[in-house]
């Protein structure tokens, strides 16, 4: 019940903010596959290579083909993407666009380094607000924090608890992919294995770390929500 009155308060604050704040899609575009992205002559696997772009490659969308692939990756998600025309360094050419993606690339190589950061470096924090549905309050302060960003990304905080915090970022206009080939690069800087699992029932991404653990959703009209438990 808290969790649904969660969501009716975020939908109406979504769409308040939408009225100011128009959320659209790039022609920008980044490769975030680890290992890189071939640019090919023609759409498909086979199409002849041109070059291969690293993580992080900046691309820009040219328009969409008549090609997909179906891929497996994430723990057993499996998802279904286009090829798409794009331009690369002056080069046009194809790719597959799974693992592209308007997202802005994790460029730091600190091992301690956290999803905070990252929103902190590419988003404008525009304002805050504090929530209170349970009556929880630590030192007078409500437990819920939320922070709107310009680009349209939410951040929603629970630190009540001295155990564990939980924090969870609404992404507007992506795809679970997406979230998860950021997370994915986030946590390969940490030295701890990582287990990733993924629940067709419930449609989520599960990602555990050493001391974090991270949860891949979608959200029917609001994009894709990250929940981040530490603790």
């Amino acid at each position: 019940m808290k969790y649904l009155i969660t969501l009716i308060a975020f939908s109406l604050a979504t769409f308040a903010f939408a009225q100011v704040h128009d959320v659209e899609r790039s022609d920008v575009l980044y490769v975030h596959a680890q290992s890189g992205l071939k640019l090919r002559e023609t759409p498909g696997s086979d199409g002849k290579l041109i070059t291969s772009m690293p993580y992080g490659a900046k691309v820009k969308f040219i328009n969409w083909t008549n090609s997909s692939l179906k891929v497996k990756d994430f723990g057993g998600y499996e998802f279904s993407e286009g090829w798409v025309e794009i331009e690369y360094k002056g080069k046009r050419g194809y790719a597959f666009k799974g693992y592209l993606s308007a997202l802005k690339p994790i460029l730091s190589d600190q091992k301690n380094y956290w999803i905070r950061q990252y929103i902190e470096e590419n988003y404008t924090l525009v304002y805050t607000t504090n929530f209170n549905f349970d009556g929880k309050k630590e030192n007078g302060k409500s437990c819920h924090r939320w922070e709107y960003y310009k680009e349209g990304l939410l951040r929603e905080s629970n630190t009540c608890s001295s155990e564990s915090w939980t924090f969870r970022y609404h992404f507007p206009n992506m795809q679970m992919r997406e979230v998860a080939l950021l997370m994915m690069k986030l946590l390969s800087l940490k030295d701890h294995p990582l287990h990733v699992e993924y629940n067709a029932e419930t449609n989520q991404i599960f990602i555990e770390g050493e001391l974090e653990y991270y949860t891949i959703m979608t959200v029917h009209g609001l994009g894709v929500m990250l929940i981040a438990d530490f603790g």
